[in-house]
């Protein structure tokens, strides 16, 4: 009989129908099996065999050869039955009628002494059919599925589980298997589900909302059943991976990062207010925005912007900070076992886990002077508001000890106002003297060098005599109004706005540097006719006494500000070291003019002597190894940058820093040259992709 049933196992896997075949096969057998053990049972108490003395020793014999004569399929088969036994649809006519079999079947087997292999699979039944209900909730956040999922067990998946394993008997034990039951079925459902939100935990945490956090059914489900250290860990090691793979790498943008730093400390900060698993998932983040060149700048942004997510937090201090640890000693408590860090680690707030990235908190306070003096030097009027309330909100942060220099620097705003109100109130009075009105060509800055970052100037011959003339008068009134003090005119450090007339009616507003408008200037004078080379630009421009390499970085700074102009398709190129002014629309040469259009802003056309030298760097470094990295990716496939640098110090005399290499390499990313893998590695870019 096992050895026929056997076989039809081997025929209808072949044939894969074996979920059809199964059912009526594994009743009928069961039922042979069970008619078997009966009628062995009955022969053997009338023939009153001697070792046959009680019926139990006449199972346990049956039960042990049965055992060991069972096919291997028969696990497999038995699974199948009730597999499908538990996945009856609600709307099947049959329903009924099938379960009072499946029920037959398992008292069948209870009396062959096969019950416990019965229980163990309706116990993976039950757990398949959660599995299929739980998945069906995959990447759906708008409501809370957990209760809904739990109700399908109560109300669906456990009367019909528990019909087939409840006692028949009616004893006083049923009631408690029942609610055991129960509980288990609750307890896979609320694991399973857990472990599926688990697997979406990066796009949950990454899209964690700014505000109204605590009502999100998203994160209320998985606050309910995220409760054991092992779900925990693996919630740890899953948005570990998600982190790895989609942010802490080359290709990803500093301002994201720090997106999903925040998003990140909400929602966990919600899910497990202990602050444990923030402190575990938070740490690798930290030290990856630690290599980023602009790290500081951007969280200074996101702890300023008026509209951003941190906008609420940045007007209070941190309570965690302001709790002294001798007012704690009365709510003390001990330290959880799984605790990481200390009570104040946990507890800060979003912003100080910001500024915490970096060990040095005076990385700020001087990012935010370099950022300040950028600001107030790029202002067309006086109004500093707003640079004046970022500063508020910064001492409360940081102290104001920090920010002593910030605070001359908005001072020497404010004198720079009032000496403008003298200025214009001298010209006034002039003009009417003269009986001739003078017009107000400049708003100055004067700053306090000592409190001030450096200010990048670029000496040139002023071309505006109108502005030659009010720098004059604005020298007669500052040295009237501040006694032994001089004025020291920094070129091209301001902004100029333009009004541009163009001869087929165009006008353009613009806003450029001294040095762009200059440019601009010299192409409308009479020596140039509106077309101009780089040496004739140099020859009416150039100050005297420059040195050789200073000669050569003013002739890029021209190169910078002509391009700019051929990006606002103001000039277009007609010979190779010629320009000329496009006056009427469709002149530009589409050849030349698109390709060199330039997107840079004002400033950036503007480089210092040591971004020079660093560009001059970068660039002999790149046409040295770029090569040898490409080769070293095709001849010994995709490599860590540890051994990429070991292997360019041992054949290339490769001298330069670790971070040298890893800019290189992150360049070679960008241009899609090279690939950045997600082990850490990096490799060629497959053929056609």
């Amino acid at each position: 009989m096992l050895r026929g049933f056997q076989e039809q196992y081997a025929m209808h896997t072949e044939l894969d129908d074996l979920s059809v075949w199964c059912w009526d096969a594994y009743e009928s057998i069961i039922s042979s099996l069970c008619r078997l053990s009966d009628g062995y049972e009955r022969g053997a108490r009338t023939l009153q065999l001697m070792y046959t003395r009680n019926t139990d020793g006449i199972v346990n014999w049956f039960d042990g050869n049965l055992r060991l004569n069972l096919p291997s399929s028969w696990k497999h088969v038995t699974q199948l039955f009730f597999d499908e036994v538990l996945r009856i649809s609600e709307d099947d006519m049959d329903q009924d009628t099938r379960e009072d079999r499946a029920c037959a079947v398992v008292r069948d087997l209870r009396i062959i002494g096969l019950y416990d292999e019965a229980v163990q699979a309706i116990l993976v039944s039950a757990r398949k059919v959660i599995d299929e209900k739980v998945n069906m909730c995959k990447g759906e956040y708008e409501k809370s599925h957990l209760g809904d999922c739990l109700r399908w067990t109560k109300d669906s998946l456990y009367p019909r589980s528990n019909r087939l394993l409840r006692p028949r008997t009616g004893s006083h034990t049923q009631g408690n298997h029942e609610e055991d039951w129960l509980r288990v079925l609750e307890h896979l459902t609320r694991e399973k589900f857990c472990s599926m939100r688990i697997s979406e935990i990066f796009p949950i945490v990454r899209d964690t909302p700014d505000e109204g956090i605590a009502s999100e059914p998203v994160f209320l489900d998985l606050k309910e059943c995220l409760k054991t250290p092992i779900q925990k860990n693996q919630l740890v090691a899953t948005l570990r991976a998600g982190l790895d793979a989609r942010v802490l790498h080359a290709g990803a943008a500093t301002e994201d990062i720090l997106t999903v730093f925040i998003s990140t400390e909400k929602a966990l900060r919600f899910i497990d207010p202990s602050s444990n698993l923030l402190m575990r998932i938070i740490q690798p983040l930290k030290q990856y925005l630690r290599t980023r060149s602009d790290t500081v700048k951007l969280v200074l942004q996101t702890m300023l912007d008026p509209d951003g997510n941190l906008a609420d937090a940045m007007r209070e201090p941190d309570q965690a900070l302001e709790v002294d640890d001798d007012d704690k000693m009365d709510t003390w408590e001990p330290e959880a076992i799984d605790a990481v860090g200390t009570s104040r680690e946990r507890n800060v707030d979003v912003v100080t886990m910001l500024i915490g990235i970096f060990e040095d908190n005076s990385v700020f306070s001087t990012e935010f002077h370099n950022i300040l003096s950028a600001k107030l030097l790029a202002k067309i009027d006086y109004d500093v508001d707003q640079e004046t309330r970022d500063l508020e909100l910064l001492k409360i942060r940081f102290g104001e000890a920090a920010f002593q220099k910030c605070e001359v620097m908005l001072t020497d705003m404010a004198a720079s106002r009032r000496m403008h109100k003298h200025v214009v109130e001298a010209n006034q009075t002039v003009s009417k003297a003269i009986d001739k009105p003078i017009q107000d060509h400049l708003e100055v800055t004067t700053i306090s060098h000592l409190f001030w970052p450096k200010v990048n100037t670029t000496p040139f011959k002023n071309p505006f005599s109108e502005v030659v003339s009010a720098q004059a008068a604005y020298e007669k009134v500052f040295e009237e109004r501040r006694l032994n003090c001089k004025v020291r005119w920094r070129p091209n450090a301001g902004l100029v706005q333009l009004s541009l007339d163009m001869d087929d009616g165009r006008t353009e507003e613009v806003t450029v540097t001294e040095l762009q408008a200059a440019v601009i200037y010299e192409f409308g004078d009479d020596r140039f006719d509106g077309t101009a080379t780089l040496e004739q630009l140099r020859s009416a421009l150039q100050t005297d006494n420059l040195s050789d390499t200073e000669a050569d970085d003013f002739l890029e700074d021209l190169q910078d500000c002509v391009q700019f102009w051929t990006g606002r398709r103001m000039l277009r190129q007609i010979g190779p070291d010629r320009w000329k002014v496009i006056e009427n629309e469709g002149e530009e040469d589409d050849g030349v003019a698109a390709g060199t259009e330039s997107t840079s802003i004002i400033h950036d056309t503007r480089k210092t002597s040591d971004e020079r030298a660093l560009e001059k760097q970068q660039a002999e470094m790149r046409n040295t190894y770029q090569a040898m990295i490409l080769a070293i990716l095709t001849n010994q496939g995709p490599q860590p940058a540890d051994s990429i640098l070991r292997l360019l110090v041992m054949f290339m005399q490769f001298s330069h820093a670790a971070s040298d290499l890893q800019w290189l390499l992150d360049s070679l990313v960008a241009e899609g040259q090279i690939t950045a893998m997600l082990s850490g590695k990096y490799g060629i870019v497959p053929k056609g992709s």
